[in-house]
C-alpha cells in the first residue's frame, strides 16, 4: 500500500482537477517527509528539490535574512509548496519553510516529476 491515497489529492487545488486515473498515477510517487517542530523543511535560497503537500501540521513561509525570521504566511494541511518546480528546474526557495509544530508532508521529488513527464506525459500536462 502506498503512503498517499489518490483520494487525498482530490481536494487539493493543484491536483483536484485531474482525472482520477491521473491521481492514481501520481499518488504512489509521493514520499513521506516528517519535519520536527522548530526546524526547516527547506531554507531560504535552497534549490527546490520537491513539491510538498502538507498533510498534518503548520508550516510558516518566512524570510530568514538578517538573522531574524519574518513570517509572511502560515500554510495548513492541503497547502502545496514548491510548485514552481513543476515548470522550472533550477529554481530556489525565496522563503524558508519553518515548522511551527511537527509536520507531515507528501513530497514529489524532481526525479519523480521527470519520470511523470517521460512515462505519463498526459498526466504531466
Amino acid at each position: 500500500m502506498s503512503f498517499l491515497h489518490p483520494d487525498q489529492l482530490e481536494g487539493v487545488e493543484l491536483f483536484g482537477r485531474l482525472a482520477p486515473v491521473h491521481r492514481e498515477i501520481l499518488a504512489p510517487l509521493f514520499s513521506e517527509v516528517r519535519v520536527d517542530r522548530d526546524t526547516f523543511l527547506f531554507e531560504q535560497g535552497q534549490e527546490r528539490r520537491a513539491v510538498y503537500l502538507i498533510l498534518e501540521g503548520e508550516l510558516e513561509l518566512a524570510d530568514q535574512s538578517g538573522g531574524v525570521r519574518k513570517t509572511f504566511i502560515t500554510c495548513d494541511p492541503g497547502s502545496v509548496l514548491g510548485e514552481p518546480l513543476l515548470i522550472n528546474e533550477g529554481c530556489y526557495h525565496s522563503l524558508g519553510g519553518y515548522a511551527v509544530c511537527d509536520v507531515v508532508c507528501a513530497a514529489l521529488s524532481r526525479e519523480q516529476i521527470d519520470h511523470i513527464e517521460r512515462e505519463h506525459p498526459e498526466t504531466y500536462s
